[in-house]
C-alpha cells in the first residue's frame, strides 16, 4: 500500500505516488529479468512505456511545482542533455529488444558511455547492459 504524509499538498502526494509506482515497475522489470520465466520482450517494452508515461506526468507536476523537481533534472543543461539522450536510447532499445536485436541495444549504450557522461549515467547504462545480457543470454 502506498503511504502518503497527510501534511503534503496534492501535487506532493501525486509526485510521491508516482515515485512509488516507478519504483514498483522498476522492481517488476528487474524480477522479470532475473527470473527463470521466459520473458517476452513485449512485457519489458510495456513496462518501459508505463515508465515513460509516468515521466510525462511528473514533468507536468514539475512545471507547476519546480521545487519538487529532483536535483538531477535541475542541474546544468549538460546533465539535462545526458538525461534526455539516455531516455531516447532506452526508448530506441525497447524497439531493438522487441525486434530481437540485443547487440544493437548494447551498442547504443556503449556509444553513450563513450561520450563520458557523468558516472551515474554510466552506472545506469551498465545496469541496462547487464539486464539485456541476462534476458537475451548474450
Amino acid at each position: 500500500m502506498l503511504y502518503v504524509n497527510k501534511n503534503m499538498d496534492t501535487l506532493e502526494v501525486i509526485e510521491e505516488k508516482l515515485q512509488e509506482v516507478r519504483s514498483i515497475l522498476d522492481d517488476v522489470a528487474s524480477e522479470l529479468a532475473r527470473s527463470d520465466i521466459p520473458c517476452n520482450t513485449a512485457d519489458i517494452e510495456h513496462i518501459g512505456e508505463a515508465l515513460a508515461a509516468i515521466s510525462y506526468v511528473q514533468l507536468s507536476v514539475y512545471e507547476q511545482r519546480p521545487d519538487l523537481r529532483p536535483e538531477y533534472l535541475s542541474e546544468t543543461s549538460k546533465h539535462r542533455d545526458h538525461n534526455q539522450e539516455f531516455g531516447r536510447i532506452l526508448i530506441q532499445n525497447e524497439h531493438n529488444l522487441s525486434g530481437n536485436k540485443p547487440n544493437e541495444a548494447i551498442q547504443l549504450l556503449n556509444e553513450f558511455k563513450a561520450k563520458n557522461p557523468p558516472v551515474e549515467y554510466i552506472e545506469m547504462a551498465n545496469n541496462e547492459i547487464s539486464r539485456i545480457k541476462h534476458i537475451f543470454n548474450v
